[in-house]
C-alpha cells in the first residue's frame, strides 16, 4: 500500500474517531438528562460500543479492505482525543441547548394537541351526539315501559 492512500486512510481513521466521540457525547447527554440508573447505564455502554464497533469496521472495510494496522488505533484514538480537546464542550452545550428546543416544541405541540385540537373535536362531539343520548334514553324508557 503506498504512503498517499495511507495517508488517506489515517485521516479517515481520525475523522471516524471525532465522530465516535460526538457519539459518545450525544449518548452522555441522554444519559445525564435521564439520569440513567446502574442496569440501564450498563445497556447503554453495550449499545454504543457495538455501534462504534460497527462503523469502525465499517470504516475499515471501505477504505482499506478490513487491515488494521497501528496507524489505525493511532488514527482513531487520536481523533477522539482532538475532538475532546477542541470541540466537546462546545457539541455539549448545542446538544443541551437543541434539547431544550425540542423539549419547548413537543410542550407546545402537546398544548396545541389539546387546546386546539381536542377540545373542539370534544365539544362537536357533544353536540352532535347530544340528538342520540336523547333519543337512547326516550327509547330506554320505553323499553322499560313494554317490558313492564
Amino acid at each position: 500500500m503506498e504512503l498517499a492512500s495511507q495517508a488517506g486512510i489515517f485521516v479517515l481513521t481520525l475523522a471516524t474517531g471525532a465522530g465516535l466521540a460526538v457519539l459518545f457525547d450525544v449518548y452522555r447527554v441522554i444519559r445525564r438528562q435521564c439520569r440513567f440508573r446502574t442496569v440501564l447505564t450498563y445497556i447503554g455502554d453495550f449499545i454504543y460500543w457495538v455501534i462504534a464497533t460497527c462503523i469502525a469496521f465499517g470504516m475499515l472495510l471501505a477504505s482499506n479492505g478490513g487491515e488494521i494496522r497501528l496507524y489505525v488505533f493511532i488514527g482513531l484514538l487520536s481523533g477522539a482525543v482532538l475532538y475532546y480537546q477542541l470541540l466537546s464542550r462546545y457539541v455539549i452545550k448545542s446538544i443541551m441547548r437543541m434539547l431544550r428546543i425540542a423539549g419547548g416544541c413537543l410542550k407546545y405541540l402537546f398544548f396545541v394537541w389539546q387546546h386546539i385540537i381536542c377540545k373542539p373535536l370534544r365539544w362537536l362531539l357533544k353536540v352532535i351526539l347530544a340528538p342520540a343520548r336523547a333519543a337512547s334514553g326516550v327509547f330506554g324508557r320505553i323499553k322499560n315501559k313494554i317490558v313492564k
